[in-house]
């Protein structure tokens, strides 16, 4: 990983690594957070909060939240970062989710 780790700013900020696989003896345990992913309902709030409940509000919207959730695994990484796009863009979740199959 050293290699991918920005360089030149100094020993100022911090930097996250994420996986779905952890060999533990391979793993310093010294600042390791693990984490579960979340259930469709913890999802779907996280989308509901974090993308404004206005694009997800219908029911084309919430059948489409569902299946965003379950495409992206239930992590909130992922799920955070949709969000953060449909707020941004002002995208309903129903076009958010084609955008992303067609992608």
């Amino acid at each position: 990983l050293n290699d991918f780790l920005p360089r030149g700013a100094g020993i100022r900020g911090h930097v996250v690594v994420t996986t779905r696989h952890i060999e533990t003896e391979a793993v310093d345990s010294h600042g390791t957070l693990i984490l579960g992913c979340f259930d469709i309902s913890e999802s779907l709030e996280l989308l509901r909060r974090s993308a404004g409940s206005h694009n997800i509000e219908g029911e084309k919207n919430t059948l489409a939240a569902t299946e965003l959730c379950k495409m992206m695994g239930n992590l909130p990484l992922a799920l955070g970062m949709a969000a953060a796009y449909m707020r941004r863009c002002d995208v309903q979740c129903v076009e958010y989710l084609d955008r992303y199959i067609a992608s």
